[in-house]
């Protein structure tokens, strides 16, 4: 073998490489981030408000969402809350929070949870909704942002949430609701950016440092079996 071709190789095993150790630190970044961090609070100008009083017995605020079929276990990522003056009492109807998501094509769907201020509950049965399974929901409390108006009863979670798999390769809709009891008693409710992880320009990357790193595997002893044919002969 040639002095050419040795240094030939030997850059591109750096080149291979530089590229795994990119995938594999973005992948890591990727992950530390989203699920090792503490969350707090987003800031008021990246969150939505809905709020009770306005003469409507439903507030609501959509997000279009587009899950790509290539996608494994997606998951929804954000943080919401909910405030009231109410105070939870037995046969009340009380204000409430929730978060359902439907698919555009037949408006099936399923209720992700459900927030007033008797607490907060996950995966509220629906009868001929689609199922989602509670162990795949995590809440992790967070504090509440400064809002107007002060409400006595506060809570506020960050959240993350698998998406049903009946749902992914399909175009659906978030539906945010505030349901007002037409009392005389304010209450609000929040949420913050929705992102989907992994997201598809992540999820490429994933499969890109799967398909890179066996490429690189077979490249290396390629290359010694080519390293020690050339120093025995």
């Amino acid at each position: 073998m040639s002095p050419g071709d040795k240094e030939s190789m030997t850059r591109n095993e750096l080149y291979l490489s530089l590229v795994n150790g990119r995938v594999l630190g973005s992948i890591f970044l990727w992950s530390f981030l989203s699920f090792c961090l503490p969350h707090e609070a987003p800031g008021q100008v990246n969150i939505t408000t809905l709020s009770t009083g306005g003469g409507s017995s439903r507030v609501v605020a959509q997000t279009n969402l587009f899950l790509p079929s290539g996608l494994t276990q997606p998951a929804l990522d954000f943080s919401f809350g909910f405030a009231t003056d109410e105070v939870a009492a037995p046969e009340l109807f009380l204000d409430s929070f929730s978060l359902t998501i439907l698919r555009t094509n037949d408006n099936a769907g399923a209720v992700f949870f459900t927030l007033d201020a008797g607490g907060l509950v996950l995966a509220p049965e629906t009868p001929g909704g689609i199922f989602i399974d509670p162990s795949g929901l995590q809440v992790t409390p967070i504090t509440y942002p400064t809002l107007q108006p002060v409400l006595l009863n506060q809570a506020a979670f960050h959240f993350i949430a698998e998406v049903p798999a009946e749902l992914v390769g399909s175009n659906a809709q978030l539906i945010f609701s505030l349901f007002d009891n037409q009392d005389a008693t304010a209450s609000q409710a929040w949420f913050g950016q929705v992102s989907l992880i992994p997201e598809p320009g992540v999820a490429a990357l994933l499969l890109l440092g799967a398909a890179a790193t066996p490429l690189n595997t077979r490249f290396r002893k390629s290359n010694q079996k080519t390293k020690l044919a050339s120093y025995n002969t």
